[in-house]
């Protein structure tokens, strides 16, 4: 697939108005929710509970910690997100899905609606020949980078800690290695989703292709990705520093500063990337 995915999040931002029109009721909620709950005891946060409310300030913005949905569900893995999207879908309840919650605007949480918050789904497992990843959509990359450091790697993700992987990479996914691998919707070989009907479906280049193109850079509008695979790359030991000088040096100082750019550029040009 050469289209690139910042092409796609263009394309497709476009099209979120429609997709996310207001609900007209949000009747069936209260029932969904206890019927999870039912299922789920320990994965379903009520409005009666403190941990609801510890759970409402997990969010970046304060606009989303203001939302009141009528619950939390925290599920384990793609078959426990399945079950709520046919809880939902046959009680009609409009839910949203939560990755970091990083968004500035109401966009993964919901008034009066269900809240699937994929935060327990947070595994990193690198695969044995360590050219790849397979990452949880409720990982944050504060938790990511350090499973793949440990092994000499790498994968185009957040340039900030707290950043929900799903919500970066279904947004194209601005990276610090963006230059010289492409953005993270680039790097992701598949995506496992759970579809509006419940179903559980791989998305590839050659498995759902038009679903596999609608999520580099479709957001949640599609389904929710329970996994991504992404490429890994080899990354070697950075180095890093801060200079101060005298406002009397500048002419020297950035003389200084430009013959150090050109040299790099001539030796080591991966570090302009």
């Amino acid at each position: 697939m050469g289209f690139s995915c910042s092409i796609a999040a263009a394309i497709l931002a476009g099209s979120t108005a429609f997709i996310h029109a207001k609900p007209t009721s949000f009747s069936g909620c209260d029932g969904v929710c206890r019927d999870l709950h039912q299922d789920f005891p320990n994965q379903v946060l009520l409005r009666n509970e403190t941990a609801y409310a510890l759970e409402q300030t997990s969010f970046w913005s304060t606009v989303q910690g203001s939302a009141s949905p009528i619950c939390f569900f925290t599920p384990e893995n793609a078959n426990e997100v399945s079950r709520a999207v046919v809880i939902a879908r046959d009680g009609q309840c409009q839910f949203a899905v939560k990755s970091g919650g990083h968004y500035s605007f109401e966009a993964s949480t919901i008034d009066n609606g269900l809240v699937v918050d994929l935060a327990r789904m947070n595994d990193t497992v690198v695969s044995d020949d360590k050219r790849s990843a397979v990452v949880g959509p409720g990982g944050r990359w504060s938790n990511v980078y350090p499973i793949l450091q440990e092994q000499n790697l790498t994968i185009p993700g957040g340039r900030m800690f707290g950043v929900g992987v799903g919500g970066l990479t279904l947004g194209g996914g601005i990276s610090w290695l963006s230059n010289l691998h492409g953005m993270a919707c680039d790097n992701v070989q598949d995506y496992e989703v759970v579809l509006g009907n419940g179903s559980i479906v791989t998305a590839s280049p050659t498995s759902h292709p038009d679903l596999y193109w609608a999520l580099r850079g479709g957001a949640s509008n599609f389904g929710i990705v329970t996994k991504f695979t992404f490429d890994a790359y080899e990354q070697g030991k950075l180095w890093t520093g801060q200079l101060e000088y005298d406002s009397a040096a500048n002419t020297s100082s950035i003389t200084a500063f430009v013959n150090w750019g050109d040299q790099l550029v001539a030796t080591d040009p991966k570090s302009f990337s």
